[in-house]
């Protein structure tokens, strides 16, 4: 073989190790370009995208992918979106991951607080000019509640009233507030359509924050009851994802350094595993009640 051949070939060679390089290095970190993660839309539209656009792009930034952010019309309408495999990740309440167990593998879970914590707890609000001054008074009470599926908005009462013998559907009437808002469970207690209502116990402090609520309404509404520990929201994978991409997000998310503009953003402290049989302990508890 001539040098001149020689020169041609090594240059060929280059060539196609150039163009292979390019081609495998720049594929995206997972399988797909695109992941869906579908979120419970608890708060209004706009502050959950507000909450966890930025995360999406630090997932992209992080990974090399687009992430695209999901918010059902409802808790319903999340839960069936799940199931049927339509997204990729899902972040929702501890109550609403049991219901898409079957279908969705858990991540981690959400710490918060100074001192972190994975639990949260639910309160009981009444307005203090309702003549409900502890629980024995609820019943027969008109109760507005975030939704049926909300973790810290009516299952964690539910589970606090049953274990001080009253049966929720039988001792109280029970509406869900509009679009399943925490805020609407709040107006719903200042303007009388209800007697109380069930919500997390960030809600009051987060809505006046925002400018929802008046020092004068916020002084009108009194707190009788606070609940026992309520899991927080759980970051999952559908099933069927391959375990890589799965890895790959949930270590990303762990790896998110306590005080990132993202996780402040969401008022969390970091994200954490999943400590071993903690949810099905929860499982067994709520399925107890």
């Amino acid at each position: 073989m001539t040098k001149e051949r020689k020169r041609l070939l090594i240059v060929l060679v280059i060539f196609i190790f150039s163009i292979f390089s390019h081609v495998v290095f720049q594929q995206p970190l997972l399988a797909e370009e695109t992941y869906k993660i579908a979120v419970v839309p608890e708060y209004l539209r706009i502050e959950m995208w507000q909450r966890l656009n930025p995360l999406m792009t630090y997932l992209e930034d992080t990974l090399g992918v687009r992430f695209e952010l999901v918010i059902p019309r409802s808790f319903e309408q999340h839960i069936e979106m799940v199931k049927r495999g339509e997204v990729d990740f899902s972040y929702q309440n501890p109550y609403v991951f049991i219901e898409v167990w079957e279908a969705s593998s858990p991540l981690t879970l959400t710490e918060k607080g100074k001192e972190g914590g994975v639990e949260s707890r639910g309160i009981i609000i009444t307005r203090k000019d309702s003549g409900i001054k502890k629980i024995e008074d609820l019943k027969g009470k008109k109760i507005s509640v975030v939704s049926l599926h909300s973790a810290g908005g009516f299952i964690a009462q539910r589970i606090f009233l049953a274990e001080r013998g009253l049966v929720i559907y039988v001792d109280f009437t029970i509406v869900e507030a509009k679009e399943n808002k925490a805020e609407s469970v709040v107006f719903d207690v200042i303007q009388k359509k209800a007697d109380a209502g069930f919500i997390s116990g960030e809600t009051l402090g987060r809505i006046e924050s925002k400018g929802l609520l008046s020092p004068g309404e916020t002084k009108d509404i009194q707190i009788i009851a606070h609940t026992e520990g309520t899991p927080n929201w759980v970051f999952s994978a559908n099933k069927k994802l391959p375990a890589k991409a799965k890895k790959m997000v949930q270590e990303a998310l762990l790896n998110i350094p306590v005080g990132h503009p993202v996780l402040r953003t969401n008022n969390i402290r970091r994200f954490v595993p999943v400590p071993a049989n903690y949810l099905e302990q929860y499982q067994k508890k709520v399925k107890g009640w």
